[in-house]
């Protein structure tokens, strides 16, 4: 994606029941509108709703728009394939629409790793090309790092646990990160986890605990906030 000129964030919400994940404008005379959705579960009218999205978003900026399917599970991509087309028995086709579908499992974890603070909290569900998951971690944690701010960097690690929720079990994320919480001295993974665990324990007093997840989709609000190029 083009990132020449200004990078403009715009309101998601479209009309008063529907919303759109992540929507900015990028460059300027003329600009054009990227629309983002995060998909984790397979939706069979999702294409429909990009259509929709984006009738929406050009009637009201009068500007060309572009949807970004991003794929957090493997079996969220089924069905997607990139084109909506519509066609008649006696006319032919008479809809071509367009978008671009990212599956992050089949992505380089480099193109995360280095892509900037939104896309950190991807790495360690993206093609890890046969690096061990504490490496991965561990490199992430050293990005994190380089955030500076607090808040920042524990909106980064929030985001990467509800990730690896979608890939991996409750158990076994916490396992990962603690190793690397261990290995790096993280100070702010470590009050991630001591404010998971006290959570936790308010509210499910049991041996295992899975974060609430949307039945078709999982809207990360550290990540979509700031899922922005910068």
């Amino acid at each position: 994606m083009p990132a020449d000129g200004p990078i403009e964030p715009l309101p998601g919400d479209l009309t008063l029941s529907v919303r759109a994940d992540v929507v900015f404008r990028l460059g300027a005379d003329p600009g054009w509108i990227v629309h983002i959705e995060l998909q984790a579960s397979p939706d069979a009218t999702l294409p429909l709703r990009l259509l929709r999205y984006g009738a929406v978003l050009a009637l009201r900026y009068g500007e060309s728009v572009h949807s970004f399917v991003v794929v957090l599970r493997p079996e969220a991509g089924a069905g997607l394939t990139g084109e909506l087309v519509w066609r008649l028995p006696q006319v032919g086709e008479t809809l071509r629409y367009r978008y671009t579908v990212i599956h992050v499992h089949a992505t380089p974890v480099a193109t995360f790793l280095h892509g900037g603070p939104a896309l950190l909290p991807l790495a360690p569900v993206s093609d890890l090309q046969g690096r061990p998951m504490t490496d991965v971690l561990g490199a992430l944690s050293d990005e994190v790092d380089k955030l500076g701010p607090v808040p920042m960097a524990r909106d980064v690690w929030h985001a990467t646990r509800v990730m690896m929720n979608l890939r991996f079990s409750p158990a076994q994320t916490e396992h990962w990160l603690r190793e690397v919480m261990r290995m790096r001295e993280s100070t702010t993974l470590w009050a991630m986890l001591e404010e998971g665990r006290i959570e936790e324990a308010r509210a499910r007093p049991c041996s295992t605990w899975a974060p609430t997840i949307s039945a078709r989709r999982t809207k990360p609000r550290a990540l979509r906030s700031r899922l922005l190029p910068t």
